[in-house]
């Protein structure tokens, strides 16, 4: 990728248009980091679709059971509905099992924020939320990674 394309895209203006909703000014770190990892994932996160569906497929399951079990050790209104059921990160061994996890709903996702729906991995730092077309906005946190990721995902839209 061109060193000008990443300026470009990298540019706070465009930084600011793709719609992350942070609660402090960016910092240099803030671009810094968002640097490193285009250089490091573009070329992957552009050629992504052109692996075999069999691989996506894989590849998929594999981060949907990361991010159950990382909910389930860090998020205490997952672990309170997973337990609920009898439900532990182990037991996810197939789409199946995933598709019988029980749903969290946007009622019980606005009441526990921010003291039960929130990762004990993070902090406030960057939220995010809903339109609140139906009345209520639904706030929730992200990592700073996340934003990055994120970024360079609109990113490839262009």
């Amino acid at each position: 990728m061109s060193s000008s394309l990443i300026n470009k895209m990298l540019s706070i203006t465009h930084y600011q248009s793709l719609g992350t909703s942070i609660n402090r000014d960016e910092t240099r770190q803030d671009h810094l980091r968002l640097r490193g990892l285009m250089e490091k994932e573009w070329l992957r996160t552009i050629n992504f679709n052109k692996n075999s569906p069999l691989y996506i497929k894989s590849y998929q399951f594999d981060r949907i059971k990361q991010l159950v079990k990382h909910a389930f050790n860090t998020v205490p209104l997952y672990k309170e509905k997973y337990s609920a059921v009898g439900f532990y990160p182990e037991d996810l061994k197939s789409w199946k099992d995933f598709e019988s996890l029980p749903i969290l709903t946007k009622e019980e996702i606005i009441e526990a924020f921010p003291h039960k729906s929130v990762s004990n991995k993070h902090n406030l730092e960057f939220t995010t939320r809903s339109s609140g077309s139906s009345g209520r906005f639904v706030t929730i946190v992200v990592s700073p990674d996340a934003v990055y990721r994120d970024t360079i995902q609109g990113a490839r839209q262009f």
